[in-house]
């Protein structure tokens, strides 16, 4: 059975609140937390933001070509769902902001770099400040394409909507 507007737009929330969910509460538990498990759940956190980041990009029809380091507009497999297949408009990669697709492919080289075993000498680098610019970047496209039309806003929790209105302006007008 598809899946319905009101079940996709359950889905989504539940992704955006993983997507956002460590990056509002890392300094309580950067505080909480010994150095190790810090490192631990850091990682786990990481790995789960990159993931949801990517699933929801591709969703709104954005990819990612790692032998051109570029973006590309992303056509669905067999059985992966689109916006487009609730009516909905998916981003368009060529009408962009050159900020923003910047922005975006730092968040999914970044991502490359997490998910996969490489000998690349970045690897162990913080990958946060390509990652974290592209969440918020992420949760205001989902705003845009899914929320918007349907005559709603993203509920984020006020921590994030702060982040959100610093670092992507007029996200929810």
């Amino acid at each position: 059975m598809a899946m319905t507007k009101p079940e996709l737009l359950r889905n989504l929330d539940s992704r955006i609140k993983a997507l956002i969910s460590y990056r509002i509460d890392q300094e309580e538990i950067k505080v909480r937390l010994d150095p190790d498990t810090h490192n631990r759940v850091y990682f786990a956190a990481a790995f789960s933001r990159v993931i949801i980041g990517r699933m929801l990009l591709e969703f709104l029809g954005v990819g990612y070509s790692t032998e051109r380091m570029a973006l590309y507009q992303k056509k669905p497999k067999q059985k992966d769902i689109q916006a487009s297949h609730f009516g909905l408009a998916l981003v368009d990669v060529l009408t962009l902001p050159p900020c923003e697709r910047v922005q975006l492919e730092k968040f999914y080289s970044a991502s490359h770099k997490l998910v996969h075993l490489t000998d690349d000498p970045d690897f162990n680098r913080n990958l946060a400040p390509d990652i974290d610019p592209g969440i918020s970047l992420i949760a205001r496209l989902v705003n845009q394409y899914v929320y918007r039309p349907n005559g709603m806003n993203l509920v984020v929790p006020d921590k994030f909507r702060v982040m959100l209105d610093k670092e992507q302006p007029g996200w929810d007008a």
